[in-house]
């Protein structure tokens, strides 16, 4: 047996889940059920990870791999690495050439990259 295979860490991809309903004890990496809370990351809305403190950079690892695989962006992440408010209205110019107003990012949808463009979720609200 070669020595450089026994000093491997395995390592096993663990999907992310819909956090709706869940057990506010649990850990999706160690899979223990702990005295205290664990933490939410929410890729989007109610979709990502449950971790104890102690999981939390295999967390990150995990959203990472899963975007890179997908080719994706967690929007919430970004909007909040790049202090973008939930409620921050943008301008967006169809494609006709008219420019409206009240447009947010969604955070239900993941930020997708593809031919060397970012394509954002993003919702028009109207009032009334």
């Amino acid at each position: 047996m070669n020595n450089k295979n026994i000093d491997e860490e395995s390592f096993v991809f663990i999907y992310p889940k819909r956090l709706v309903l869940i057990n506010s004890q649990f850990c999706d990496f160690c899979t223990k059920i702990h005295a205290e809370n664990t933490y939410i990351t929410e890729m989007i809305h109610l979709f990502g990870y449950q971790h104890c403190d102690n999981c939390r950079k295999l967390c990150q690892k995990h959203t990472s791999l899963y975007s890179n695989y997908k080719n994706i962006f967690p929007t919430i992440q970004f909007c909040n690495y790049f202090n973008i408010k939930y409620n921050q209205k943008f301008h967006v110019q169809r494609s006709n050439g008219n420019i409206e107003d009240n447009w947010f990012i969604s955070t239900k949808d993941f930020i997708k990259f593809h031919d060397n463009n970012y394509l954002f979720p993003m919702f028009f609200w109207k009032h009334f």
